[in-house]
């Protein structure tokens, strides 16, 4: 893929994700590393981890956005990484859970920073797609699954995620399968698993860094 794309796609995260403060973002990359472990996470266990009290959790949590709750008040998904089920699967180790759309299951990959397998489904074809992702790096043997991006609007992407964003990026067989299914849909743009890798980190960095 042509390296202007690229950067343009990374640039093109620099307007779309919402600002945050140092402790929000403390705050964001707490709930990915702990919902990785495929368990839903309580008030008092996220507090811990954070050190912090929690009528203060309890207020920074109501001011971020995608965050999902049990009947017990325990916390089963974060804007792209949930514990119910999706059509993206993610293993890491013995834990398994799910993501909204493919990206999520890239950057939560390079979050955790462990071996990843991502189990998914062509929506071109319907075949099973199974990729291995090594830390920083893609097996060789997925060169040639592609991922749709979206250029999404940025205030429909901060309003409606899911159906601005989500439900348009997925994993594809390859270029082919991927063009086809694309052809009709505008803002779509095609990425080898390299380059959605590049992608997911630079929203790692723009997202979580403090």
């Amino acid at each position: 893929m042509p390296q202007q794309k690229l950067s343009n796609a990374i640039e093109y995260l620099q307007d779309l994700l919402p600002q945050a403060t140092r402790s929000e973002k403390r705050l964001r990359k707490a709930l990915y590393l702990l919902l990785a472990n495929a368990k839903p996470v309580s008030i008092n266990e996220l507090a811990a981890y954070l050190n912090i009290d929690i009528p203060q959790l309890k207020q920074e949590l109501a001011n971020q956005s995608y965050v999902e709750y049990d009947a017990q008040e325990n916390i089963i998904a974060f804007r792209g990484l949930t514990l119910k089920t999706t059509q993206h699967q993610v293993d890491i180790a013995q834990a398994n859970f799910f993501t909204w759309c493919a990206f999520d299951a890239l950057f939560v990959a390079d979050l955790v920073n462990k071996q990843t397998q991502i189990k998914t489904l062509c929506p071109c074809c319907n075949t099973d797609l199974s990729l291995m992702i090594n830390p920083s790096s893609v097996q060789q043997q997925n060169q040639s699954i592609v991922m749709s991006f979206v250029i999404a609007n940025p205030q429909q992407y901060q309003q409606e995620l899911q159906q601005s964003f989500c439900c348009k990026v997925h994993f594809f067989c390859d270029l082919e399968c991927g063009n086809q299914w694309t052809s009709d849909k505008p803002n779509l743009q095609l990425f080898y698993l390299d380059d959605a890798l590049k992608i997911a980190k630079s929203r790692n960095q723009l997202f979580l860094a403090s």
